[in-house]
């Protein structure tokens, strides 16, 4: 039920999403990687610093949580830098499985929804939503160029992943408590939901 896939995400923003939020723009980026490797990349945080100078600053990285629940995962964080395109408050990543991202900061929503393409290729819709505001138009300019900026730096690395990938040579490693608790919980239900298919194929 809807109900218990998303339960505690309103609670946990209300306090500061009293405004209600509208649409205001729809766009679609096509990446070359299986779906499942860009959910995996949006899952943790640890890549941040390395391929996200300008993100890693705007939001407080050593403050930057991950939390778990049993339809999604939540990655948490102060923002650092109140000028700048996020504003002032906290910045909330929710990837509720298997693939919608909830992208709060103050005064907006970015919505994603990753859709297979492929074997190697998916799009991901980027769907805006804001609050009334005198700026609106001004705030959403900065915001979006901000993302086309991040969703570049994201779309290289899932690409050379992709590529990692197909070559043969990956060997699965160990993943980092702190900053890759999301991505074990997202393999963890794609498993249970392949286990199950399985098991009614038979």
């Amino acid at each position: 039920p809807f109900e218990s896939v998303f339960a505690g995400i309103s609670q946990r923003i209300l306090p500061q999403y009293a405004a209600a939020l509208k649409f205001y723009r729809h766009d679609r980026y096509d990446v070359a990687c299986n779906w499942k490797v860009y959910v995996d990349n949006y899952a943790e945080g640890y890549h941040l610093p390395y391929v996200h100078p300008a993100l890693t600053q705007t939001v407080d990285y050593s403050d930057y949580q991950s939390e778990l629940a049993e339809f999604y995962s939540l990655q948490v964080s102060p923002i650092a830098d109140p000028d700048g395109p996020y504003g002032d408050g906290t910045a909330f990543y929710y990837l509720v499985y298997p693939n919608l991202m909830l992208n709060f900061v103050p005064g907006r929503l970015q919505l994603n929804r990753v859709l297979p393409t492929g074997q190697d290729s998916c799009s991901v819709d980027f769907i805006w939503f804001y609050a009334d505001a005198p700026d609106v138009a001004k705030r959403a300019a900065e915001d979006i160029a901000f993302t086309d900026q991040v969703q570049a730096e994201d779309a290289s690395i899932c690409e050379h992943v992709q590529r990692g990938l197909m070559s043969g040579s990956y060997v699965p490693g160990r993943l980092s408590p702190k900053r890759e608790a999301g991505l074990w919980h997202f393999q963890n239900l794609l498993r249970g939901d392949y286990a199950d298919g399985q098991r009614a194929n038979r």
